[in-house]
């Protein structure tokens, strides 16, 4: 659960590859850092004798992931009084034994604390998980724009908005006003990406279920995710998330009513033929009840697929990258989806029936 913060191999600092054990208030927790992000996870246990220390996390991880044993001891055994420092971890089951030499609990990095806490957000742990996943599809880590580089909270008109773009697609996910609270109207932070993709998995296995819930506590740089088992401390992003509701198109010329499953397996059989620049063409004339789904690539050859759609508007033809309306087209759950088009060269949006809370926005390839 914590192997996403040990440090790297070409860490500075080898203490940063340690895991610190605590033993306390009969439970082991177990923390590692690699100064940029910080994860703890606790589990219940009997403790006979309270104690930290650290071990090396790989050896340590290698060991324990291997156990079958039910029941596993884990006792400290203190230095020598010429190098009180160096600390070991005794192992034992009912058929292994093992001593793993570590160091004191006092060479393991600080774990920060919130400075001054500007504000805090309870919501359901499943409703978090979910709006994570839907909108993290949209991001990609950029040197040229870091302030993009993650997933974006801000608290909209009173709802709780999780947004992400990459520049080329935008994801957003509107938690509605009852659904969580929050001790402060002016939220506006951004969680990095790799937070992002290593808490899903850490926090659903250190909380108490789907139908628990997360805290989120955040100062000017830092944010901190509490489940009852475990806690994620990560850096913010620095810098100023852009104001991605003025590319949210509006006045569409045109809209296809289309059948998902069959739209994303359609868009994902085409893409075979499908160019260096990932292309796929969307075609369709206003009032006919199909779209037409294209590709080529040189001499390998083109192909079509025709699907059936309810198409109200203008007809239109436009080109994009296959990845991203898979992308978009697996963010939803309902079995109808809206294309929306706003005109040629603009942003086209995802939208399902049952799930009008989540939008996906898609620019076209322009010719």
């Amino acid at each position: 659960m914590v192997e996403k913060s040990v440090g790297g191999e070409h860490t500075s600092l080898p203490i940063l590859k340690h895991v610190l054990l605590r033993a306390q208030n009969e439970k082991l927790t177990l923390t590692t850092t690699d100064l940029e992000l910080v994860i703890e996870y606790s589990l219940l246990c009997k403790v006979v004798r309270e104690g930290s220390f650290t071990v090396p996390f790989q050896v340590f991880y290698n060991i324990v992931k291997n156990l079958s044993s039910e029941r596993i001891t884990l006792e400290q055994i203190a230095g020598s009084i010429d190098s009180p420092q160096h600390q070991t971890l005794h192992i034992i089951t009912e058929n292994y034994e093992a001593n793993i030499h570590g160091q004191a609990s006092d060479d393991f990095p600080i774990i920060p604390v919130l400075s001054e806490v500007r504000g805090e957000i309870t919501l359901p742990f499943s409703v978090f998980l979910e709006a994570m996943s839907q909108t993290s599809q949209a991001t990609l880590y950029s040197d040229i724009r870091p302030e993009i580089s993650g997933i974006h909270i801000q608290i909209c008109d009173g709802e709780l908005a999780f947004a992400a773009t990459d520049s080329f697609r935008l994801a957003e996910r509107i938690i509605a006003v009852n659904s969580f609270t929050s001790s402060s109207r002016d939220v506006s932070l951004t969680i990095p990406i790799r937070t992002v993709s290593t808490m899903p998995k850490l926090l659903f296995e250190a909380s108490t279920g789907e139908d628990g819930e997360i805290r989120i506590s955040y100062d000017s740089t830092q944010i901190l995710f509490l489940v009852p088992r475990g806690r994620v401390i990560s850096r913010l992003v620095a810098g100023v998330f852009p104001d991605y509701r003025q590319i949210i198109p509006s006045g569409f010329k045109s809209e296809a009513f289309l059948d998902r499953l069959e739209f994303l397996n359609a868009v994902r059989t085409v893409s075979s033929l499908s160019g260096k620049g990932n292309d796929v063409l969307l075609e369709a004339s206003g009032g006919k009840k199909f779209l037409e789904i294209k590709s080529s690539q040189g001499a390998l050859g083109e192909n079509v697929y025709k699907m059936p759609a309810n198409i109200e508007g203008e007809g239109f033809e436009l080109t994009f990258n296959w990845k991203y309306l898979l992308d978009g087209l697996k963010t939803f759950k309902g079995p109808e989806i809206s294309l929306a088009i706003a005109g040629n060269d603009k942003p086209a949006m995802l939208r399902s029936k049952g799930e009008h809370r989540l939008l996906y926005v898609v620019m076209p390839i322009r010719g």
